[in-house]
């Protein structure tokens, strides 16, 4: 798993069109076992797993934003994390702080 949390966390931000198999190319393993191995770990698939590194991507830059006392524009930043839209890191952010609040 490390191997596959390691790629991800070199890729940030990772691209909108960034897929299961531009991964299992990058880590040279299948895709099919990536996704299964993800589902078991994570309870999560792909695509969930990849919103979570851009969100935690997307966050760093608002804390450097706001450290750097810049404006801070949420739909430049959604795109610049990777998000395809305003609503997908809206889903994400919704489901990671759910999980939170689970806990």
């Amino acid at each position: 798993m490390s191997k596959i949390d390691d790629a991800l966390s070199e890729l940030a931000p990772i691209k909108s069109d960034f897929r299961l198999i531009n991964l299992a190319d990058l880590i040279d393993y299948p895709s099919e076992k990536i996704s299964k191995l993800l589902k078991k770990v994570y309870g999560k698939n792909f695509n969930q797993i990849v919103n979570l590194f851009r969100l935690e991507h997307m966050e760093n830059l608002i804390y450097q934003e706001a450290f750097n006392k810049k404006k801070i524009n949420i739909s430049e930043l959604i795109k610049q994390s990777g998000f395809n839209s305003r609503n997908s890191y809206y889903v994400t952010l919704k489901a990671r702080n759910e999980l939170k609040l689970n806990k």
